[in-house]
């Protein structure tokens, strides 16, 4: 056998090999088999003893980036020294719109309502401060964020009914 035939052979066994894979992959990933699994997604933290969010990308098990950022409720809340906690918001995978569901599923959707509610009731610094702390306190005390939703519901029902500005 030649060399040109054994390239040949093995140039074709590899694409055969390669389409398979992505055949096999593409299929269990439609039928829900790797659906959220770390061989390829993305996962939005965020962390309860500060409020700082992070996203973390994920392919074959390996972390390939994470971004850390600051959210309103880090940069509001008092500071603290301790070590970070993260905790799962959301997962989503290739061809998946949406999340499973996560203690902290959540979390964004109240650190934006802490926002609403210092923009709705301009808050003073201090009481907002106030806020965010007690909403960092609620998600450590409860390993969730469904005490910080009640509390935050609380919150918005003192206010007045909202008028447009026109």
């Amino acid at each position: 056998m030649s060399k040109r035939s054994l390239l040949f052979k093995v140039l074709r066994t590899s694409v055969v090999v390669l389409v398979c894979a992505v055949a096999v992959f593409a299929t269990m990933t439609e039928l829900g088999m790797l659906r959220w699994s770390p061989v390829c997604c993305w996962c939005d933290e965020v962390d309860i003893q500060s409020g700082r969010t992070r996203r973390t990308y994920f392919v074959a098990y390996c972390c390939v980036s994470a971004r850390e950022q600051d959210s309103l409720l880090s940069r509001v809340a008092t500071p603290t020294n301790r070590e970070p906690e993260w905790h799962r918001v959301n997962t989503f995978s290739p061809l998946t719109d949406f999340s499973c569901p996560h203690n902290f599923n959540d979390a964004f959707v109240q650190i934006e309502m802490v926002s609403a509610l210092a923009e709705r009731n301009t808050l003073p610094p201090d009481e907002h401060t106030e806020v965010a702390d007690k909403v960092l306190e609620m998600w450590r005390a409860n390993k969730s964020d469904h005490g910080a939703m009640t509390y935050l519901h609380h919150e918005f029902a003192k206010l007045p009914p909202w008028r447009p500005r026109f």
